[in-house]
Formats: structure tokens, C-alpha cells, sequence
């Protein structure tokens, strides 16, 4: 019996509640280290009116909003996926059309919880 030569992630093709599953894993962990900093940003703005004062300069610099962008998105993911888990670990509802249709539209919301805040944060 002969072993593959290499394996190419990149041409299999992953049904759609794997690719929801990747990405929970994935957001998990941008949200895992995305946290410390929001946590040290909180810490920065509520000492004094003065510290906001000078803090919110910073949080208009692109930098620091793309920064932000990308926590929140991966926060939204995060829940989104997690409440599409915790639907179908209490639903009993474990049909191959339920996860498939709730993985879409977890994607789906997804996507538009990423405009909103596109639209929120950048313009």
C-alpha cells in the first residue's frame, strides 16, 4: 500500500460546517489574545477624564482601529458560531440539513455583523 507523496490542504474541499468549525476554532484564539489588549485599552481610558481625553487621539489612528476591527470581528464569529453550537447541542436537531443550513447562516450573519461594523467603525 503506497503513502501520498504530500498532502495539499489547500485542494480539499471542506464541506461548509467544517469550514464554520475551522473558524470558530480560529476566532477563539484571535479573541484569546485579542483580549489582553482591549482589557490594558479599558484600563487606559477610565482613569481620569484627562487619560480618555488623550486615549481617544489614539483610537481615531488607523492602526488602532484596524486593531479594534479585528478583535470585534472576531468576537461576533466567535458567539455566532458558539450560540449555532450550543442551538444544536440542546436542539437534539443533529439532521445533515440543519447543521449545513445553520452553518450558512452563521456565515452569512457573519458577513453582515462584519459590514455593520466596517460601516460603524470607518465611517
Amino acid at each position: 500500500m503506497s503513502r501520498p507523496v504530500f498532502l495539499n490542504l489547500f485542494q480539499i474541499k471542506f464541506p461548509v460546517t467544517a469550514i464554520v468549525s475551522i473558524l470558530h476554532r480560529i476566532s477563539g484564539v484571535a479573541v484569546f489574545f485579542g483580549m489582553p489588549f482591549l482589557i490594558f485599552w479599558l484600563y487606559l481610558v477610565t482613569g481620569s477624564e484627562a487619560t480618555f481625553a488623550h486615549y481617544e487621539i489614539y483610537s481615531q489612528v488607523i492602526l488602532f482601529k484596524i486593531i479594534f476591527f479585528l478583535i470585534n470581528v472576531s468576537q461576533s464569529c466567535h458567539i455566532l458560531a458558539g450560540v449555532r453550537h450550543l442551538y444544536h447541542d440542546f436542539s437534539h436537531d443533529h439532521s445533515l440539513t440543519s447543521t449545513r443550513i445553520s452553518a450558512w447562516l452563521t456565515l452569512f450573519l457573519a458577513v453582515v455583523v462584519t459590514f455593520l461594523l466596517i460601516f460603524r467603525m470607518f465611517f
